[in-house]
């Protein structure tokens, strides 16, 4: 999947790092004066140090890259801790017993603000959610539902699944997916039951579908998607959300991935 970064927005936010060239778009927070980066990181469009942030509450100890894959260079000077013999065994998907011995080897506490790897780990989101001490509904903004039902139960591809098993989360809801997995036929394979109980919520670009795929539930189009997203948003009332971001799903300007990118802009993540 497409490379990233992670962050938090109340109580967590994750990403995964964008690949080298990555550019953002402008729109974001003044900074007080700080050293530029030697990159221009996902974790904020200025490309500096999100610690010297103005309108950003980060500071060190609530930031961790665990470095998987060795996506990242090492000029983002962010704590990190060397996982990358862990890459191999946990990318795309993994056993079971692996994923256990990897989050054994993890520890209990992690920083609210994760930095890891590329997106080909994107089922370690399931993880994460699990330390969540409360309630959750997850957000996440990937051109892929990654609600997938059939082997492995470990993937990227299915992540979403392994987080609905948790008790301590209420919904999960996808937004921006513009891949085939949300229409007819390949859905079939999607975990439509959990859609149907409510539990999983999948927002797909309708914009080029017939009406009849535009009246989907959860469809969305390029004109409308930010007033649902905004009705949404004020539905959850200040309750805990943890937010996941894989950078496909994003436009091709604004994101290089080795999956086919989405249609959201840097305004719009």
């Amino acid at each position: 999947r497409s490379r990233g970064a992670s962050g938090v927005v109340e109580p967590w936010v994750q990403w995964a790092r964008p690949p080298p060239g990555f550019r953002t778009q402008t729109g974001w927070p003044e900074w007080r004066a700080a050293p530029a980066w030697p990159i221009r990181s996902a974790l904020h469009p200025s490309g500096r140090d999100p610690r010297f942030c103005v309108s950003c509450s980060f500071v060190p100890n609530e930031i961790l890259h665990l470095d998987l894959d060795g996506a990242w260079p090492a000029e983002i000077s962010l704590p990190t801790r060397d996982l990358r013999e862990w890459g191999p065994r946990l990318r795309f998907s993994a056993p079971a017993r692996q994923i256990a011995a990897f989050e054994q080897a993890i520890g209990e506490k992690l920083p609210p603000f994760l930095v890891y790897g590329s997106g080909d780990f994107h089922h370690l989101t399931a993880l994460w959610v699990r330390r969540q001490p409360r309630l959750t509904t997850v957000v996440s903004f990937d051109n892929h539902p990654d609600w997938d039902i059939r082997p492995p139960r470990w993937g990227c591809g299915s992540w979403v699944n392994r987080a609905l098993e948790w008790s301590q989360v209420k919904k999960v809801s996808v937004w921006g997916c513009g891949n085939f997995e949300c229409w007819w036929p390949g859905r079939i394979f999607g975990n439509n039951r959990a859609e149907r109980a409510g539990r999983l919520e999948v927002h797909p670009w309708a914009d080029e579908r017939s009406g009849r795929d535009q009246a989907r539930r959860g469809a969305i189009l390029q004109n409308s998607w930010r007033e649902k997203f905004s009705e949404f948003v004020r539905r959850l009332a200040g309750t805990p959300v943890y937010v996941t971001i894989d950078p496909d799903c994003r436009r091709a300007e604004g994101a290089g991935t080795n999956w086919e990118n989405g249609r959201l802009g840097g305004d719009d993540v």
